[in-house]
């Protein structure tokens, strides 16, 4: 099985309309399409490159089914109306895509969680680690800092709430 390693964000037409051996795309092409789709708040989309029974499991928030998932994606849309997300790197196999992802926007939209809208950046990191199936996303285990997500949505300085130190 081949590896392919892409460094860079944007998602260019080849790359979507990559073909496997069995004439269906690649999972790095699907992947790219995902997130492209994603992007441009394209729902219909990013459902037409999935399985109607995907499982998606959000560790830090739990297992949803494409239904809860594109509420959810409407919800952070609302909240965030300039919501950007890069690739930051992705490998794939023949069935399988790790993407390391930064999504970026500014809370100025609807209120989240008890927070209302604040006018700050925010900026969260993750990794989506996709199965495929003929062409088709089966499933996704997303990790992503949703520490320091909240952070953000609070206004609270990432340097006193981080345990990093140098």
């Amino acid at each position: 099985m081949a590896t392919t390693t892409v460094k860079s964000g944007r998602t260019s037409p080849a790359a979507v309309r990559g073909a496997t051996k069995r004439g269906q795309r690649s999972a790095e092409g699907v992947a790219r399409a995902i997130f492209a789709a994603i992007e441009a708040r394209d729902l219909d989309g990013s459902a037409r490159c999935q399985h109607d029974d995907v499982i998606d499991d959000f560790v830090a928030v739990g297992v949803m089914a494409a239904g809860p998932r594109r509420a959810l994606l409407r919800r952070v849309a609302g909240r965030i109306p300039d919501f950007r997300i890069r690739i930051v790197r992705l490998i794939a196999t023949e069935d399988r895509a790790v993407v390391e992802w930064e999504a970026t926007g500014t809370f100025t939209g609807t209120p989240f969680q008890g927070f209302d809208a604040n006018g700050k950046a925010v900026m969260t990191r993750g990794v989506d680690c996709m199965q495929f199936d003929r062409g088709k996303l089966r499933h996704n285990v997303i990790y992503y800092d949703g520490a320091a997500f909240a952070r953000d949505l609070a206004s609270c300085p990432r340097s006193a709430a981080s345990p990093r130190r140098a």
